[in-house]
C-alpha cells in the first residue's frame, strides 16, 4: 500500500533506529552516491537502478522481426499483468502512477550521475560501490544461454556504467545484487562481485579482502 518514497523513508527510519539503539552507526543505508570511509577504504553507494537502454543488447541487427523500437516492446511486456513482474505491478510513485521502465530509466540516470560524481572525488586509499544493480551486462550476457531468457533480460538486469566511467575514477571492487546467480569478474581494472543468497550459485563462506 505505500509508494515507493514512503517505503523508502520506512527503511531510513529502521536504519536510524538500528543506529540509535546500537549507539553507532552499525547500518550504513548508502544512496545516491552516499560513501563512508572505513579504515582508510571508502565505500560509495547507490541503487543504480535499471538501464532499459540496453533492451536490444541481445538482438542482432538482421534479426528477423526486430522491433523499432526494443525499449518500447521491452516495456509493454514488463508491464502487462500476465508478462510483467511483481516489480512492475506493485510499486507505485509519489503521484500513485505505477513504476514503469522509463521511470527506472529516470532512476537509472540519476543514480549514475550521483554515483559518478562520488567516484570522481579524490581519495588517497581505495574505493569499493556497492549497488543493487550490477555495473556491467556482462553479468547477464555469461547466464544467456543457460537461462533461456527473453533477449530484453539485460536491461533488468544491468547497466554498462563501470564501462563507461574513466579509467581513473573506476574503483577497486563493484559489489552488486539484483541478478540471482553469482558472479566475479575482473573487467575494466575492477573486480566485479556477487554473491546472491538465492540461487545455486551462493558461497556461504566468501570473504573478500581490499588491502588499505
Amino acid at each position: 500500500p505505500r509508494t515507493a518514497p514512503e517505503l523508502l523513508a520506512a527503511l531510513a527510519a529502521a536504519v536510524a533506529a538500528e543506529n540509535a539503539a546500537a549507539g553507532r552507526e552499525r547500518v550504513m543505508l548508502l544512496q545516491a552516491g552516499d560513501a563512508r570511509v572505513i579504515d582508510g577504504v571508502r565505500l560509495v553507494g547507490a541503487t543504480l537502478w535499471s538501464d532499459w537502454a540496453l533492451a536490444g543488447r541481445w538482438l542482432a541487427p538482421d534479426t528477423p522481426d526486430r522491433p523499432d523500437d526494443p525499449v518500447a516492446y521491452a516495456e509493454a511486456r514488463m508491464t502487462d499483468p500476465a508478462t510483467g513482474s511483481r516489480e512492475y505491478r506493485a510499486i507505485r510513485l509519489a503521484d500513485g502512477t505505477p513504476w514503469s521502465p522509463r521511470a527506472a530509466m529516470a532512476a537509472h540516470a540519476a543514480d549514475r550521475a550521483a554515483l559518478g560524481a562520488a567516484l570522481a572525488r579524490p581519495h588517497p586509499g581505495p574505493t569499493v560501490a556497492v549497488t543493487h544493480h550490477p555495473p556491467i551486462a556482462e553479468s547477464a550476457d555469461r547466464f544467456r544461454d543457460a537461462l533461456g531468457v527473453p533477449w530484453w533480460v539485460p536491461a533488468f538486469y544491468a547497466t554498462t556504467l563501470l564501462a563507461d566511467l574513466p579509467a581513473a575514477h573506476r574503483p577497486k571492487l563493484w559489489i552488486s545484487g539484483h541478478f540471482h546467480a553469482a558472479h566475479d569478474l575482473a573487467l575494466h581494472g575492477t573486480r566485479c562481485l556477487a554473491n546472491p543468497v538465492e540461487g545455486a550459485s551462493f558461497d556461504p563462506g566468501l570473504v573478500v579482502e581490499v588491502p588499505a
